[in-house]
């Protein structure tokens, strides 16, 4: 068993880490947008990672 198991944070961190996660996640607290609203936002996301 991995000691990140049973560690709330560690999971939280394991699911919303990554460079771009963040920054998409943050857009989106405001409601549904479309990719092209979301490339607009974070210019620099790569149309792949959307």
């Amino acid at each position: 068993m991995n000691q990140n198991d049973n560690c709330p944070i560690a999971t939280t961190l394991d699911v919303i880490g990554g460079k771009w996660k963040i920054h998409i996640l943050c857009v989106l607290a405001d409601g549904k947008m479309r990719t092209n609203e979301i490339k607009r936002e974070i210019p620099n996301i790569a149309q792949k990672v959307l």
